[in-house]
């Protein structure tokens, strides 16, 4: 039979691969605050404001719709958690082991498994409603696995991972398939909520 799949029109969806990830160009802040694409547009928005009212005459309607557009420019930046992205940001690049000085290398410098490290920041600071994840804790270590299993627990949104694995899958999903020969094999479900 045909498969179909159906989603909600505002459904985001971030997949990190087994491998084949390569960053270069930027440092790794750069790179991974690149997540926050639209609140990055949303303060970029808010300097061209500021530069515009800093040139503008106070009397006259252009001044007042400057000032309108800033206070909703603003109010949106908040409401997203645009003052949070640093921190954001800093937690996620801890619990994946980098360190303060990795932040500021270039991504280029780093071996396969830390791209892919990168490349999972990314996903979660982005937020999908939907993650899929191809062997996650590949390249992690004992640590940086137990805070993605955490990470991945508290946060919103539906998680499908391809593992082997069995720790990590018991500490994060709620329905395994086990799948041989193309086949659903077997299926087990936790107690996970």
């Amino acid at each position: 039979s045909d498969l179909s799949i159906r989603m909600a029109s505002d459904t985001t969806i971030g997949y990190l691969p087994q491998d084949g990830i390569v960053h270069h160009g930027r440092t790794v802040h750069e790179e991974v605050v690149l997540a926050f694409e639209d609140l990055l547009a949303l303060k970029a928005e808010q300097h061209r404001i500021e530069d515009a009212l800093a040139h503008a005459t106070e009397d006259g309607d252009g001044h007042d719709k400057l000032l309108e557009r800033y206070a909703e420019v603003t109010e949106r930046f908040k409401h997203l958690g645009g003052y949070e992205i640093d921190a954001r940001v800093a937690d996620v690049l801890k619990g994946l082991g980098f360190s303060l000085a990795d932040q500021e290398r270039r991504t280029e410098e780093f071996s396969g498994g830390w791209q892919m490290r990168i490349a999972l920041a990314k996903l979660l600071l982005g937020r999908p409603n939907l993650l899929l994840l191809d062997e996650p804790t590949n390249h992690l270590d004992l640590a940086a696995i137990e805070w993605l299993e955490e990470a991945v627990r508290r946060r919103p949104g539906a998680l499908l991972v391809a593992s082997h694995d069995r720790a990590f899958l018991d500490a994060t999903v709620t329905r395994i398939w086990e799948l041989r020969d193309r086949r659903r094999s077997e299926e087990h479900t936790s107690e996970l909520q």
